[in-house]
């Protein structure tokens, strides 16, 4: 039979116990102590079971301490022990001279472990002065003794309980130029932790990163001068991709609070942060010089982009309420960045794709894309926590609920490449043939609101038509048209 790790040689200590014959209860801590180590295995050496009748004691103290096969010396300290040690007198001060030796001969030396039993009156340490400034592990308290005996028991057998992280790589913004340092990665994790914790006002910490987010976005601004409109789109692609990191903590922090905060102020919250995501996309009203459509065009994809997956976290994480009120609140948002004339718009503010990325795939890549935004922002699901298909289905529910409302959406990301199973919210409509979360995202109450939606002219028009998905997703089949229509027809 094979020796299991816990068996093996290699995981066991021997360690060597010193301390003061202060008084009769203080030997019998001493002896329960060493039981509690020989039960976790550590092997113990102690003047109690292995100083025999006859050996001399200056002779054994001498030759455990400088012994190779003892793993730690653990010296247990009371006040007795630390007067003894500091006057030099019996056993004690006779072995405190052996371990003062090798401690200044070897300043690193981490063989001998200060156990602290005692503290003064005024609450101070009672340990002797060669120990001064070394890290004791303090048996003091009595009821913290489970936990210290587990420290102590760690650091003998070398598991510390905090491990330190491995050294990682510089982060890019340090070896890559072109990338920036984003602020909001440290605000996404302060508002973790306040979640987390339940310590703190997580409305203010959301605030904060939402601040933090919008001043990371500025710093991608674009400006262009006539004479190389050619690199112009590149321009563009490269800022995209430069936010993307931008994207995943605005996932990680609404992963976090779709679970942990109510809907009333999330939902305020979130639509003052797309209110601003959405100003973003318009022309500056301060910037001088031309200005060219293009060069809000990152923007552009950025609020397109961030409006899905904001949609796609609320629908995955069941906050069906908060998803109807994304596609039904009044969104306002100036005309100009930073001007005074505010329009109030449906959520199709958001559907506005860059039109110099439709140019560019036209002109340099592949022509025959129904729509590169949409293929961009699939090539980009990458995210753990929000993959493709979460990404469609909020796009085929933002299609629908445009529809419902007469609200401008065409369909972005749904139309760029085949799925491979059925969307779970329109699997969970067909088996139930009640309206359950799509009826209350889309504000519908009965299946044939739905039905009547989803066989709509104006759905027809898009799943019908070679401009959008038909090449790639068949006939109505992203919103299940046919399988509705059947259970219609019933």
């Amino acid at each position: 039979m094979s020796e299991t790790p816990s068996d093996s040689k290699s995981v066991r200590r021997k360690v060597f116990v010193s301390y003061a014959h202060t008084s009769e209860p203080h030997i019998e801590w001493i002896l329960a102590f060493v039981a509690d180590l020989q039960a976790n295995g550590i092997e113990v050496v102690v003047d109690q079971y292995d100083l025999k009748e006859g050996q001399d004691a200056n002779t054994f103290m001498e030759k455990v301490v400088t012994d190779k096969t003892i793993d730690r010396v653990l010296i247990v300290s009371d006040e007795n022990y630390a007067a003894k040690a500091d006057g030099r007198k019996g056993g004690v001060g006779t072995e405190s001279q052996i371990i003062t030796q090798k401690l200044y001969k070897d300043i690193e030396e981490t063989r001998f472990i200060p156990i602290l039993k005692e503290r003064d009156d005024q609450g101070n340490a009672c340990l002797p002065v060669f120990l001064g400034g070394r890290i004791y592990i303090d048996f003091s308290n009595p009821d913290a003794y489970a936990t210290r005996l587990e420290e102590l028991t760690r650091v003998v057998f070398d598991k510390p309980k905090r491990i330190k992280p491995p050294l990682g790589k510089p982060p890019a913004y340090i070896t890559d130029d072109t990338v920036v340092s984003l602020k909001c990665v440290r605000s996404a994790r302060t508002f973790r932790e306040v979640l987390t914790s339940g310590k703190g006002n997580p409305p203010l910490a959301f605030d904060q990163f939402k601040q933090a987010v919008l001043e990371d976005l500025e710093e991608f601004q674009l400006e262009f001068k006539r004479g190389n409109e050619e690199e112009w789109p590149d321009r563009v692609l490269l800022a995209i991709e430069q936010m993307k990191p931008i994207r995943d903590r605005v996932v990680e922090v609404l992963e976090c609070a779709f679970v942990g905060v109510e809907d009333e102020w999330l939902s305020r919250a979130l639509v003052e942060f797309l209110e601003k995501i959405a100003e973003l996309t318009r022309l500056d009203e301060q910037t001088e010089g031309p200005r060219f459509p293009i060069s809000t065009d990152n923007y552009r994809f950025f609020a397109l982009e961030i409006f899905l997956y904001v949609l796609a976290v609320a629908i995955k994480r069941r906050r069906y309420q908060i998803a109807n009120h994304l596609l039904t609140v009044g969104y306002s948002v100036s005309e100009r960045r930073g001007g005074d004339d505010v329009r109030h718009e449906n959520f199709g503010v958001f559907h506005d794709p860059p039109d110099s990325l439709e140019v560019m795939a036209n002109q340099k890549l592949n022509p025959g894309w129904i729509r590169y935004s949409g293929h961009l922002m699939a090539e980009r699901a990458t995210n753990s926590a929000i993959r493709l298909i979460d990404l469609v289905q909020a796009d085929a529910i933002a299609l629908l609920a445009a529809v419902k409302q007469h609200a401008r959406w065409g369909p972005t990301v749904s139309i760029n490449g085949k799925r491979s199973r059925q969307l779970p919210l329109f699997d969970e409509l067909l088996r139930t043939a009640e309206p359950g979360a799509v009826g209350v995202i889309l504000g519908l109450s009965t299946f044939d609101e739905i039905t009547e939606v989803v066989l709509s002219d104006q759905m027809k028009h898009f799943y019908n038509s070679s401009t959008y998905w038909r090449s790639t997703w068949g006939d109505g089949d992203l919103v299940s048209a046919e399988e509705i229509a059947r259970i219609r027809d019933r």
